[in-house]
């Protein structure tokens, strides 16, 4: 939920602040980035309370905090870099805010959520989200982790999204304040 929660508000998070855009300058990636940044604080209460909750459960708990935190980057620089060049592209393309959640719904149906990653082990290769999911599985449960090339393939997909989207919106965000 923190790539789905991200981008779900995220994308329309310059439509959102045109008014102030077109009036005050500031740093427009600001917006784009902080509805990025925001599911990290669900994520945050989450991980706090799950630790308790399976402690007051008598349940075992081992987490590999490096492995997880590698995995929670890997997604929150996926989610900023596909909101930066989605929210972008909305400011010119409006009717992208209804297209937006049925194709983040589709992308989570191919990413290992509800099932194991070794039903569609071909998906891992193109999907970086399943890679970083696996991985954020692995470091919480007792299931094999990705490859460590795996890993870094879909590290490296996901600076390539963020730079891509930075890139973009950087490009355009002058624009922003005509189409307003």
């Amino acid at each position: 939920t923190l790539f789905s929660s991200a981008v779900a508000t995220g994308v329309n998070a310059m439509s959102n602040t045109m008014y102030v855009a077109s009036k005050a300058h500031y740093p427009r990636i600001v917006a784009p980035l902080s509805a990025a940044l925001l599911p990290l604080v669900d994520l945050g209460i989450g991980a706090t309370l799950a630790p308790l909750v399976l402690l007051w459960q008598d349940t075992p708990l081992d987490v590999d905090l490096a492995a997880l935190a590698v995995c929670v980057l890997g997604i929150v620089v996926l989610s900023a870099g596909m909101v930066c060049l989605l929210s972008a592209l909305t400011v010119f393309v409006r009717d992208l805010r209804s297209l937006v959640p049925p194709v983040v719904q589709v992308l989570l149906l191919l990413t290992p959520v509800a099932y194991p990653a070794e039903r569609l082990p071909s998906l891992l290769a193109v999907n970086p989200l399943a890679t970083l999911i696996t991985g954020f599985r692995a470091a919480i449960l007792d299931v094999p982790p990705p490859s460590v090339g795996d890993l870094v393939q879909a590290l490296l997909v996901s600076a390539g999204v963020f730079l891509l989207g930075v890139s973009y919106f950087q490009r355009v965000q002058h624009r922003f304040a005509d189409v307003a």
